[in-house]
């Protein structure tokens, strides 16, 4: 028989911000929030750069071709966050520069096969990690 569960807060016992799932043979368990995407963004970085859709990103600054500044709306506790980076572009890759990454913002730069500074027509970010 299915179940059906609404609620509008889930808050651990032990811990408010901390809730175990148990994992795929019931053997582990993955923490809830750890596993979460902190940041999510689909933008574009030709002509004018825009965001397509966000989920915790305030806003793109355009740095100049390829170079994209994206700042967060709820900062991390400190840099050690985890950055996926891509685009739609199979010719041009993402970089994330380690100096790059504060609590509150990174920088994106799409690259062609020459390691030129290109413009992307559509970038993917996404970030893991522990918020402040």
């Amino acid at each position: 028989m299915a179940s059906q569960l609404k609620v509008d807060t889930l808050t651990g016992v032990t811990t408010a911000g901390s809730i175990d799932v148990t994992g795929e043979g019931n053997s582990t368990t993955t923490n809830l929030q750890q596993g979460l995407a902190k940041t999510w963004i689909r933008f574009n970085q030709t002509g004018t750069p825009a965001i397509a859709g966000s989920f915790n990103i305030a806003s793109i600054v355009d740095g100049g071709t390829g170079d994209t500044t994206l700042t967060i709306t709820n900062d991390y506790a400190n840099v050690n966050y985890s950055i996926s980076a891509s685009n739609d572009d199979t010719a041009v890759t993402n970089q994330v520069v380690a100096g790059d990454v504060a609590v509150g913002s990174y920088r994106q730069r799409s690259l062609n096969g020459s390691n030129a500074l290109v413009d992307a027509p559509i970038c993917y970010t996404s970030t893991f990690g522990d918020l402040a």
